[in-house]
């Protein structure tokens, strides 16, 4: 009867080290999860407060006004675009073309081709006009500005 116990025990321990291998796999792709979750929330965060500045510029600054902040883009962002996204997303959300893309939309374009977008209570601008601020992965420290163009009053990032 021992014969059978010592002729078992390699299945037994493949089986153990089959299951703990399936373990280890789903608590490694849960904490990768995890990570991904909490740096695009972090990243909303950042969005949300750089947006509140800008409004704040808008209402209680003027010409030449400048507020410095930081925001981190995960790598299941593409790209983060203030104003005017690329030509070939424009379309994707149901735009002509530029000219009738509004000027007060922020979008988010994840890596697997999801599109967010959200307009806000002021326009943007850039050093080029018709063009956006892109922000790809990585850390990035954006300077907002606020900046007149024939009467009307644009946000303006910059690095």
């Amino acid at each position: 009867m021992n014969d059978d116990a010592i002729l078992n025990l390699p299945s037994y321990l493949l089986v153990v080290v089959i299951i703990t291998t399936l373990l280890f796999t789903v608590l490694i792709q849960g904490v990768l999860i995890f990570k991904e979750q909490s740096q695009l929330k972090e990243m909303e965060r950042a969005i949300e407060h750089i947006i509140s500045s800008a409004e704040y510029l808008t209402t209680h600054g003027k010409q030449g006004s400048r507020i410095a902040k930081t925001i981190a883009i995960p790598s299941c962002i593409n790209f983060v675009s203030f104003g005017l996204p690329p030509t070939q997303i424009i379309k994707k959300m149901g735009f002509e073309n530029k000219s009738s893309f509004p000027s007060n939309i922020y979008v988010i374009c994840y890596t697997d081709g999801r599109i967010e977008f959200e307009y806000v209570d002021f326009s943007f601008a850039s050093d080029h006009p018709l063009d956006s601020y892109l922000l790809s992965e990585g850390s990035h420290k954006l300077f907002i500005e606020i900046i007149e163009l024939q009467g009307n009053t644009y946000v303006r990032f910059s690095i």
